[in-house]
């Protein structure tokens, strides 16, 4: 280990800078034929991808730029203004339905049109890093407080509904008390409250319930519940040691569901193959492995938090993405952070990349 000397880490700009020029050809190849069929023209999702990475870098440039002080003060704004926009999805004509999900507002079918739970996320761990990191406010007032908001964002998400952004949120959670030194036995019987909630959720609701079903058997109704499932193994397993080619993938052309956004992983297995699909995962470990050095060689508190709840934040969508594709996990609408097509995920998880390479500025004996 020796000091950073020029206090800026190459590394995590060089591997999400590849993702996201991978991603946006990834976009094009993976998007072609929806995007005909839908929009009749080919480099729609494609365009869309270019305008919201460069939105996303302006956005990483003021976070990069922010000073702490500065940072601290927005706290307040950041959580509760997105909350508020998470809430204005439930509004009539205001949030936008979509599959009879509400999770959009703004002006569909454009451009403007914003997904509020990615700003809320980003937000939120920015929240806790701030109110963990304060070592003036005792634990149980830590704990109530970020409890409530938890609770209010978890409830919101339920509604819209989207179970699966809860899930992060409440994992997200939970990794921060396991941070902050929260005996694990204490998180025993709130995750066995959670734990019969959500069974008690999935159960009373149809479409959850069929997406259990599904993951847990595929094949048991392969024409609907388990179909997109059973797609996204066929492209992941067909790609083979080296791929059929980029753009040469036939379970994208109108068999694979969204295969640009939540199942773009497999879209990447079926034309790079074993090796192309390896090398994204690999480009994403050594990524949360800097993050993780980052968190582990700042000093300050809440940066220490930040640092280690952001690469906690963007892994556990990465986890979640792969999962779904392989059928490792039952399927759930998460994008693959800097590839996926999405305006504000990306926006967003670039915009923390920012703060993480900010942070990565005040690390101190960082491996070079």
């Amino acid at each position: 280990m020796k000091p950073n000397k020029e206090g800026f880490d190459y590394g995590i700009f060089i591997a999400v800078l590849i993702l996201v020029l991978g991603g946006v050809a990834l976009v094009g190849s993976s998007s072609a034929a929806t995007a005909l069929e839908g929009k009749h023209n080919w480099a729609y999702y494609m365009t869309r991808q270019i305008v919201w990475a460069i939105a996303g870098i302006f956005g990483a440039i003021y976070f990069f730029r922010l000073s702490d002080e500065k940072l601290r003060k927005q706290v307040p704004f950041l959580i509760y203004g997105s909350i508020f926009l998470l809430f204005l999805t439930l509004v009539p004509k205001i949030g936008i339905n979509v599959n009879n999900a509400s999770r959009w507002i703004g002006v569909k079918h454009t451009l403007f049109v914003i997904q509020p739970y990615e700003f809320v996320k980003m937000a939120y761990v920015i929240f806790l890093a701030d109110l963990f990191g304060n070592t003036e406010i005792k634990m149980k007032d830590k704990i109530i407080k970020s409890f409530i908001i938890t609770i209010v964002i978890c409830g919101i998400l339920a509604k819209q509904p989207d179970l699966g952004g809860a899930i992060i949120i409440c994992s997200i959670y939970v990794i921060t008390l396991l941070i902050a030194g929260i005996s694990f036995l204490w998180l025993i019987p709130v995750g066995t409250v959670a734990i019969i909630a959500l069974t008690l959720y999935i159960r009373m609701s149809k479409n959850k319930s069929g997406r259990m079903q599904a993951w847990l058997d595929p094949w048991k109704d392969a024409a609907n519940t388990g179909y997109h499932t059973i797609q996204s193994m066929i492209a992941v397993g067909s790609g083979g040691l080296f791929g059929t080619g980029f753009s040469q993938g036939k379970q994208k052309n109108l068999f694979l569901d969204m295969p640009h956004t939540d199942y773009i992983f497999s879209t990447i297995a079926e034309e790079l193959g074993f090796v192309g699909a390896f090398t994204v995962i690999g480009i994403f470990i050594f990524f949360m492995w800097k993050g993780v050095l980052v968190a582990m060689h700042i000093k300050e508190k809440k940066q220490k938090y930040l640092a280690a709840l952001i690469t906690f934040l963007i892994m556990s969508q990465v986890f979640i993405n792969i999962g779904v594709a392989t059928g490792l996990l039952p399927a759930k609408g998460t994008t693959l952070p800097f590839i996926s097509a999405g305006g504000s995920a990306l926006v967003v998880n670039i915009m923390c990349v920012g703060l993480l390479l900010a942070l990565s500025k005040k690390a101190v004996g960082k491996a070079e």
